[in-house]
């Protein structure tokens, strides 16, 4: 990359950055294309943006897989497959299905429709007496899936098209969808194993009840020195 394209780079990422609900310039088309794609500075801006967001989707998935993965852990094993409430899932059918809805949505990922025939979406739902072990044999097959599609893909993919139950999405509608989904339901695994584990000795991932100032201080300290 040229010393234009860096700088090219860095204005687009100040004008985002200014202005948090902006589309990222990857994701929007430039006012003139050629006004400076013979020179090679549009394909490298594309390409620069392009993997910050692929590189935030990831982190994102990450984030949510390891959250999860944090509430479920502190749950007793005889208490993973109880409901907490007549109506309810409990944390072993969050997992099997957003393990399968991954898993379909991402297997074949670009060349494929995200709703395979081969998934049963309904016995995901059924209440099961599944040891850990086999759980989490489940829970990290829909993982490998998503991130192996995500991280695979290129800004080429960019402009692709994949379906849903035959509904089409543009490649980052469709893993946006999967992270909302996620986030979905990764915040039903941690109230519920929160509840079955006890909030005595609960295991905070995210800010703990109370220290929220002490937080915002730790994250001046870490950012501002």
């Amino acid at each position: 990359m040229n010393a234009e394209s860096a700088e090219r780079d860095a204005e687009l990422a100040e004008r985002d950055s200014a202005c948090p609900g902006r589309t990222p310039a990857f994701l929007r088309a430039p006012a003139s294309r050629s006004a400076f794609s013979a020179s090679g500075l549009y394909t490298d801006a594309m390409t620069s943006d392009f993997e910050s967001v692929k590189s935030a989707w990831l982190a994102e998935l990450r984030k949510q897989k390891q959250w999860a993965e944090h509430a479920a852990g502190q749950v007793p094993d005889e208490k993973l497959h109880q409901a907490i409430a007549p109506g309810t899932n409990p944390v072993s059918v969050i997992m099997k299905h957003l393990a399968g809805s991954l898993r379909s949505r991402f297997t074949e990922f670009l060349t494929t429709d995200g709703e395979k025939d081969w998934r049963n979406r309904d016995h995901e739902f059924v209440v099961g007496h599944e040891p850990r072990e086999e759980l989490m044999a489940i829970w990290n097959r829909g993982w490998d899936a998503v991130l192996g599609s995500v991280e695979a893909l290129t800004k080429e993919d960019m402009a692709r098209t994949v379906t849903i139950r035959s509904e089409p999405h543009t490649i980052p509608l469709a893993v946006t969808r999967a992270i909302a989904h996620c986030a979905y339901h990764t915040g039903q695994i941690m109230l519920v194993s929160r509840i079955l584990a006890g909030s005595e000795h609960w295991k905070w991932a995210t800010i703990a009840p109370g220290r929220s100032e002490e937080f915002r201080e730790q994250m001046a300290q870490r950012f501002q020195t």
